[in-house]
């Protein structure tokens, strides 16, 4: 059975002067129930199982705080609901804070090509995980003792825990927005006339857009804690339906519809300078992933015949000329007239040149003209010159 608050209740009649109403608290339960599946189906989609866990983990604890306040709604001054409750609105926004730290490497260097330096150091990892942390331990501890711890301190004390962590989680978020801000106009700036893909621009614009809804319910976290239990803020149903119910909806709808598809197992994977992994050339095509080669085929040039040639030179070789393979077997005869042999003088016969001038004479004697002259010269061809009986 449920304890009760006593006389350590913040308000008369315990932890609320109002009791919460089942239908609203209801209507979130569904939201964040269905919200819930779709970020685990795209996660398995995508394949980012790091941010859809830290996503997912997020709307588990948001519906736990409206089953809280569902109880609350029958025992107002049960301590274990309101620490439910408690529990639940404090540490799911510090789940979907680190779940933008977990995509941010990944946009940034996707979006802008290089994160800055800042973002590469692992002292800055280390403090922003480290923030996370201590803000944790700082609203657990504080809720606790808000609900349990009320003969240790007193309720004013117990309260100042809960607004310390929340202040932490406020300087991370603060930290990791001038990060993506400052990234972003350099990465612009280096970065002009290079193509940008929509879809890291849309991502990288909608983590921000999270991170600004999720540093405003912070800081107006701060100022309802700092009011105390019994102040206006905590004590106002309607207050907390818009600010503590219809906000937080919309940081995990914005970190839902932007999920991010590139996003890396692990951010440390992608800003720690001493596990940053090249990328390796492929090994090269091995024979058994190629397409087998044709049997005829040979790395000498030489060696590469056709297979009618194979057939042909086994039938008939081809016979090898004696001289030099880059001239023909019977090389053209020289522009050189080569004499007739000649028989033996007589006594009546003349010398050749007296013959050739004793036919022009007679030539010119009958009429004929210097063309004819000519056409008879040029007809006039030694009959040894071209032997008949080879042919070129």
């Amino acid at each position: 059975m449920a304890s009760d608050c006593g006389f350590a209740c913040p308000v008369a009649g315990g932890f609320y002067l109002y009791q919460p109403s089942i239908s609203g608290n209801s209507t979130f339960i569904v939201i964040y129930g269905l919200i819930s599946l779709a970020t685990l189906f795209l996660g398995r989609r995508h394949g980012t199982r790091q941010y859809s866990a830290l996503l997912y983990v997020s709307h588990l604890l948001q519906m736990l705080a409206f089953v809280g306040r569902v109880l609350l709604h029958r025992a107002r001054d049960s301590q274990p609901y309101f620490f439910v409750f408690l529990i639940g609105t404090l540490v799911a926004p510090l789940l979907a804070a680190s779940t933008i730290l977990s995509a941010l490497p990944s946009i940034l260097i996707n979006n802008v090509g290089q994160p800055p330096d800042t973002c590469r150091s692992a002292v800055f990892r280390t403090g922003l995980h480290g923030l996370i942390l201590l803000a944790f331990s700082l609203e657990v501890a504080g809720a606790a003792v808000l609900c349990y711890g009320q003969k240790m301190l007193e309720q004013t004390r117990s309260v100042i825990i809960v607004v310390v962590g929340l202040s932490v989680q406020t300087l991370g978020l603060t930290l990791m927005l001038g990060i993506c801000a400052k990234a972003s106009y350099h990465g612009h700036k280096g970065a002009r006339g290079q193509h940008i893909p929509n879809g890291n621009e849309s991502s990288r614009r909608g983590l921000e857009a999270a991170g600004v809804a999720l540093l405003i319910h912070s800081i107006y976290r701060i100022v309802e804690m700092a009011l105390g239990v019994s102040g206006t803020l905590f004590q106002s149903e309607t207050a907390f339906m818009v600010v503590n119910g219809a906000l937080p909806l919309v940081y995990c709808m914005l970190l839902l519809i932007f999920h991010p598809k590139t996003v890396a197992w692990s951010s440390s994977a992608l800003i720690s300078p001493a596990s940053e992994k090249r990328k390796e050339r492929p090994p090269p095509l091995t024979r058994q992933d190629s397409h087998p080669a044709h049997h005829g085929y040979s790395p000498n040039i030489a060696l590469q015949l056709s297979p009618m040639s194979q057939k042909s030179q086994a039938s008939n070789p081809p016979e090898v000329p004696s001289g030099s393979p880059g001239l023909p077997a019977n090389p053209r005869p020289a522009n050189k007239l080569t004499p007739a042999p000649t028989a033996a003088p007589t006594h009546n016969s003349k010398p050749a040149s007296t013959q050739i001038l004793a036919t022009q004479n007679s030539a010119g004697h009958h009429g004929i003209g210097r063309g004819a002259s000519r056409r008879a010269r040029g007809h006039n061809v030694p009959e040894g010159m071209v032997k008949k009986d080879e042919l070129w």
